[in-house]
């Protein structure tokens, strides 16, 4: 049976034994070198410590987090897009508290004129 790098091994399974180190000839395959038990097998969780972060939230998944994830047998991860936000001025930013400059300004605003704001950076 054929089984990815880092894949689970079948029930039953004691050995791996690497593509290189076999041969297919006849509807059969045959192994190069003696195989041992445990060989190319390693516990779940053996390449970190435990309570070890791996993934910080709200980081970007990247392959080699989801090749960790795998490693420790984490099956599904709960993911989110990170929302763009973007204030068009409709003429009534003087009422809200809206004013040019080299921040941005998030207001939110109630019809009797009560703001609340937050400023971050411009990003491009």
């Amino acid at each position: 049976m054929r089984i990815v790098t880092g894949g689970e091994l079948p029930v039953g399974a004691d050995a791996v034994v690497p593509v290189e180190d076999a041969r297919r000839a006849g509807g059969k395959i045959y192994f190069l070198k003696e195989v041992q038990k445990g060989e190319f097998c390693f516990p779940i969780g053996v390449d970190v410590k435990k309570g070890a972060v791996v993934v910080h939230a709200g980081a970007a998944v990247r392959a080699q987090d989801i090749g960790m994830l795998a490693l420790l047998g984490i099956r599904e991860l709960r993911v989110f897009s990170r929302p763009r936000v973007a204030i068009i001025a409709t003429g009534n930013g003087g009422r809200l508290g809206l004013r040019a400059s080299s921040k941005m300004e998030v207001v939110t605003g109630t019809d009797d004129g009560n703001c609340h704001r937050g400023r971050a950076p411009c990003r491009g």
